[in-house]
């Protein structure tokens, strides 16, 4: 497990004391991971950062008749198979920039976003010391392990992006089912931890661009899945190529995840 979750899960159980039954991120959005180093003289400089999507590529398939405010039961929410974060060279804001601090970003912007839009929804964050304990973190290790090595689309792993970055633009209706492994893996987990549904964030990678905008750029590619683990069926799958850049004297180092965020939760309203 990531080396941020021992203080996140401290943290996180203290804000939902109040809610033991479920174990969510919601309103976490503003803390991070620590051990980050303190910002640079050069850019640590106040003021919003203006980000300009300068090229976007993505594709939606959602199964018929879905509609996230139809999830009665609690959802599970997991980590990414695979994360890369690359700050390339000469980045000055990449103190703030890591695998840890882009997989945080991300965890807490999704999991507020699902919960604005069908404020209903039970969210159960499954990682060790959340919603699983830490006696059961082998089980998720092993689970997590399957998931990772299993092909899927023209025989690529799961996490591959290459299946989908072709189909540039499309959002259609699809049925899809779990390949076996992947189904039989994603049934141990819901049944081992009293979830249905299972949020399967496949695969992020940021890659910086200093040179790009007036204060550096980055490009953002994620996969993401929600599936119908019980069924070992796909009931959402996005995938997005975003290239963003900075306009104005602030750099882009927070919020790395955010603009995937914003879309999928327009494409899920």
């Amino acid at each position: 497990m990531r080396k941020w979750v021992a203080s996140f899960c401290a943290l996180l159980l203290s804000a939902c004391a109040h809610h033991p039954e479920v174990v969510g991120r919601s309103g976490l959005a503003g803390a991070g991971p620590t051990g980050e180093s303190a910002p640079c003289a050069d850019c640590a400089r106040q003021g919003e950062m203006k980000l300009v999507m300068v090229d976007s590529s993505t594709l939606l398939e959602i199964a018929p008749g879905f509609s996230l405010h139809a999830l009665t039961d609690t959802v599970g929410v997991a980590g990414f198979l695979k994360v890369e974060a690359n700050p390339g060279k000469s980045c000055k804001f990449c103190h703030a920039f890591s695998e840890d601090v882009v997989e945080f970003d991300y965890g807490s912007a999704q999991d507020s976003m699902l919960t604005a839009i069908a404020p209903n929804l039970r969210l159960a964050v499954l990682v060790s010391g959340l919603q699983v304990p830490e006696r059961d973190s082998l089980s998720l290790d092993s689970i997590t392990q399957i998931l990772s090595q299993t092909t899927w689309i023209n025989g690529a792993l799961m996490s591959d992006f290459s299946p989908w970055a072709s189909k540039r633009g499309l959002v259609r209706e699809s049925v899809r089912e779990a390949p076996t492994a992947a189904r039989e893996a994603l049934a141990r987990l819901a049944l081992r931890w009293h979830t249905r549904f299972v949020v399967l964030p496949l695969h992020i990678n940021v890659d910086i661009d200093s040179k790009a905008g007036s204060e550096g750029g980055y490009q953002l590619q994620v996969l993401w899945t929600l599936w119908d683990a019980k069924q070992g069926t796909l009931l959402v799958l996005a995938y997005a190529h975003m290239a963003l850049e900075t306009h104005g004297d602030v750099p882009p180092d927070r919020l790395w995840t955010r603009p995937f965020i914003e879309w999928l939760g327009k494409k899920l309203i």
